[in-house]
């Protein structure tokens, strides 16, 4: 349960009013009847927009993504009932048109995970339903040598940890060079690394907030503040790391009439990301028996989050795996 106050962009008189409607009318049912009985001067589109993208419409019953495509047309729906209901529009009954119409909803693709959980970090200011290191952290165990939790006080040692950019500033030395202060988040703990002019020059653009980054350094504690300080000596990108530590690609597919064509929508796939150092494995799998297929060096690609996320939508998610030592 999350307060609708702390939804951005929803102002207090918009709130009122929706707030004011269900306590007198009871429940919304959907998104239709949601626009036709509220005040959508006070609770305009926009306002609409960032309680769908906060979750705060989801037990509609419809994925954020429908609702959002859905909301111009209920919006439209909404104005051309209070004009109907204003000029008295009659049926040939002499009654009163009914405000509510049936809702049919816009047909439009599920957000993934990634897109949900920035959603709610802009209308929110924080991840709500998820966190988004969870779709990463098999990966990432097979990279990191510690948890930021696990740090270990007042001793100074050589470690490789992974997180999300959730804080970044720049400061200037007594030399007059820029170097940053970055906060990591691995989603056990939170620590500030700081990365000195010669590492941020050559990794400013792999710095920017929200971004997954490894990082190799040593950990200090700070004789000032008593807080944990990670002098970083290395910086790799999500992209960089699972390209630098992978064996490859497995992709699992199970015989049948559509085989011929998944191969051929596979390699539509592969075709773009051909050149990286990534191996492609297929584990190919017949009633009689299962083999595990290597593409070979021809097909070995660059292991993009654009082709694991195409991958997943081709075949699904539980078809598709990053593979380390």
């Amino acid at each position: 349960v999350y307060g609708l106050g702390a939804v951005k962009g929803v102002g207090e008189s918009a709130l009122d009013s929706i707030i004011e409607d269900r306590n007198t009318n009871g429940p919304f049912q959907d998104l239709f009847e949601l626009c036709q009985r509220i005040d959508l001067r006070k609770a305009n589109k926009r306002v609409l927009e960032a309680l769908i993208k906060s979750g705060a419409l989801d037990s509609f019953g419809q994925e954020r993504a429908v609702l959002l495509a859905s909301l111009p047309k209920a919006v439209k729906s909404a104005e051309q009932a209070a004009r109907n209901q204003a000029i008295g529009q009659a049926d040939l009954f002499g009654g009163v048109v009914s405000t509510h119409t049936r809702a049919e909803y816009v047909k439009a693709e599920p957000w993934s995970e990634k897109q949900r959980l920035e959603a709610e970090k802009i209308s929110l200011g924080l991840y709500l339903s998820g966190h988004p290191l969870n779709r990463y952290k098999a990966e990432l165990n097979k990279m990191v040598s510690t948890k930021i939790k696990n740090f270990s006080m007042g001793r100074e040692r050589s470690l490789k940890i992974a997180g999300i950019i959730t804080g970044f500033r720049t400061v200037t030395t007594r030399k007059g060079d820029r170097m940053a202060i970055v906060t990591l988040d691995d989603h056990t703990g939170r620590t500030d690394i700081a990365v000195f002019p010669e590492l941020y020059q050559q990794h400013r653009d792999s710095l920017a907030k929200d971004s997954i980054i490894v990082v190799e350094g040593e950990v200090k504690v700070d004789r000032f503040t008593g807080n944990y300080r990670f002098n970083t000596s290395d910086i790799l990108s999500l992209e960089q790391a699972r390209n630098l530590y992978s064996k490859g690609i497995l992709i699992s597919l199970n015989s049948g009439e559509d085989t011929e064509q998944r191969l051929a929508q596979l390699q539509t796939e592969l075709l773009p990301f051909k050149g990286g150092r990534c191996s492609v494995f297929v584990d190919y799998q017949r009633d009689d028996t299962t083999a595990r297929l290597n593409l070979g060096n021809e097909w070995r690609v660059l292991a993009s989050e654009e082709l694991l996320e195409n991958l997943d939508k081709l075949l699904g998610p539980e078809h598709v795996q990053v593979l380390y030592a």
